[in-house]
């Protein structure tokens, strides 16, 4: 099927991305260092 490359950008926006509790303690377990997670917290804040 072929599309114009507009429709298909306009159709196919990013989405937010979204951290849970759940999300968070997988990471951490398989090696993300909390810092990681408190400066992506503290660089939103400072963006809202």
């Amino acid at each position: 099927i072929k599309c114009s490359k507009n429709l298909y950008d306009s159709s196919h926006e990013p989405k937010a991305a979204k951290l849970s509790k759940t999300l968070i303690a997988a990471l951490s377990i398989r090696g993300v260092r909390i810092n990681f997670f408190l400066d992506l917290l503290k660089e939103t804040l400072e963006d809202a």
